[in-house]
């Protein structure tokens, strides 16, 4: 895992308590301090998946305290090398519980600031959504998987998905509206580009990379599924968010296209069908994200907020639930 920087300022008399906590917590890597207008800063080196334990018993401890502030920054290489001892072998006695694993991610600031970044609605977001749904129609219409693929790697869809599967693990009502209005106006501008394409040009639905995209299987339902697991995987370990993203818009964004295209052209049975793989996709990413966050124990610092957090997490997970149940019984209606 890799190394974090934290920038630890508090007022000058808890010094001597921060020293014992870091020392206590395992913090031995510590580069420099020093004083300034009452305020003492030190800065010390921790592994990425420290750095959450170190910073939430900071917080616990300096939170309210005046000029208390931490800042985590990313870091490339440290010469000489932190070195780190290997896991022995278990001494815990009989009876005594074992040490807490840190867990094997980023810490929930960190995933926190990057999933708020790309949340945002912004004129980049939709812009890039028109691009991807434009390229994604070239690619249907020609039958052309690369260029489906292309529309993949530049869809922003990413932010919105997994924002929506974030804000509900920690309870953040706002963080969790705010990416959900963001998907809502991601899908609905990817649906006008592809239904005034559709209404411009002549839609065969046969065309197989369409026709692929206009009923639901089993096999959707899992990479659905899978697609929302291993992006959130591939979050919480710091890998960039555009080679995630295609994981995303793999099961978002073609079915949604398909289904403007032939909605346009006037086929609303086949229209039908793509709207369903889109629903499915996205009722199963967002329970996927959910439930990977929770296993992975992304919760709020303090207890009430994560009894907030808890409630929303089984409210979610009924909802999705529920939706993927109603979708799947229309799904076999339809068939029958």
């Amino acid at each position: 895992m890799a190394l974090r920087s934290l920038r630890i300022i508090v007022p000058v008399e808890q010094k001597d308590a921060v020293l014992r906590l870091l020392e206590e917590s395992g913090v031995t890597e510590k580069i420099h301090h020093y004083l300034t207008e009452g305020l003492w800063t030190l800065e010390v080196i921790v592994q990425a998946e420290q750095s959450e334990k170190v910073m939430d018993i900071l917080e616990k401890r300096f939170g309210k305290s005046e000029g208390f502030r931490m800042i985590l920054t990313s870091l490339e290489a440290t010469v000489p090398r932190l070195e780190t001892e290997p896991p022995g072998p278990e001494t815990t006695r009989t009876g005594e519980p074992e040490p807490e694993k840190p867990p094997m991610r980023i810490c929930r600031e960190e995933l926190y600031a990057d999933i708020k970044d790309f949340s945002e609605p912004s004129w980049h977001f939709m812009v890039m959504v028109m691009l991807s749904a434009l390229v994604a129609g070239i690619g249907l219409l020609r039958s052309n998987p690369a260029i489906v693929i292309g529309a993949m790697v530049i869809a922003p869809l990413l932010g919105p998905s997994v924002g929506m599967a974030f804000g509900t693990a920690v309870g953040d009502m706002a963080l969790l509206r705010r990416a959900a209005t963001t998907s809502l106006a991601g899908v609905l501008l990817t649906v006008a580009c592809a239904f005034v394409w559709g209404v411009l040009s002549t839609v065969d639905p046969a065309i197989p990379e369409i026709a692929s995209r206009t009923f639901v299987g089993v096999g959707d339902i899992v990479l659905a599924l899978a697609s929302g697991c291993a992006a959130v995987l591939s979050l919480s370990k710091g890998a960039a968010s555009a080679l995630v993203g295609v994981m995303i818009a793999v099961a978002l964004l073609p079915p949604l296209v398909a289904f403007g295209l032939l909605a346009g052209s006037g086929h609303w049975q086949p229209a039908l069908g793509a709207v369903l793989v889109f629903a499915a996709n996205f009722v199963c990413v967002n329970l996927a994200g959910v439930l990977t966050f929770m296993y992975q124990g992304i919760q709020p610092l303090s207890w009430w907020e994560k009894a907030s957090a808890r409630r929303a997490v089984r409210r979610a997970i009924c909802i999705w639930l529920g939706m993927l149940g109603l979708l799947l019984g229309i799904i076999l209606l339809s068939a029958k």
